[in-house]
């Protein structure tokens, strides 16, 4: 059996992000910084970064919350990499 790992990745800038610093559970929207910097992940996730090399993510399972930021950054992904965009994770 090969080692499992998790790679944990969080959502990109938030609309007002720069003043405040969480938004818990607010439905707060990406902003287009965190849209280009959640597209930046791609190449570095296809060639695998220094900890994934060869890392097929067609067969990984990606998980998200529902909130918007999440769920855009998880679809980016999603779509950069040609995979499919992930179940939900209900945050409690």
């Amino acid at each position: 059996m090969s080692p499992r790992r998790i790679a944990l990745i969080r959502h990109g800038e938030t609309a007002g992000q720069s003043s405040i610093r969480f938004h818990g559970m607010n439905d707060v929207p990406l902003s287009d910084k965190g849209r280009g910097q959640i597209r930046g992940l791609i190449p570095w996730l296809r060639s695998g970064g220094p900890l994934l090399p060869g890392q097929d993510w067609a067969a990984a399972h990606w998980v998200h919350s529902p909130l918007v930021r999440a769920s855009e950054s998880a679809q980016i992904l999603a779509e950069g990499l040609g995979v499919d965009g992930g179940a939900l994770a209900v945050e409690r």
